[in-house]
């Protein structure tokens, strides 16, 4: 078990290809300016990819099934809430 760090896009959609996620998603921030999130990964695990989808305060969210929220970040005055899909 290992924490991992990856970098978010501030897109409304993207794909991150991750080691398999054994205790979840810990936290996601701001570090360096950039939208960064942390998890607990199976390092010796094949990589797989996972969706996240960002969604701006008062925007619509779109319906996936199997859509988890995950965390919120503030970053120069906008509030992105993202969530993990599939």
């Amino acid at each position: 078990m290992r924490i991992f760090k990856y970098v978010l896009e501030l897109e409304p959609e993207q794909t991150i290809n991750m080691h398999n996620i054994n205790d979840g998603i810990l936290s996601i921030q701001v570090q360096d300016d950039k939208v960064v999130m942390w998890a607990s990964v199976d390092p010796t695990s094949e990589t797989a990819p996972q969706k996240f989808i960002m969604v701006g305060t008062g925007h619509e969210i779109p319906v996936y099934n199997l859509m988890r929220y995950v965390d919120t970040v503030q970053l120069n005055g906008l509030v992105w809430h993202i969530f993990n899909v599939g």
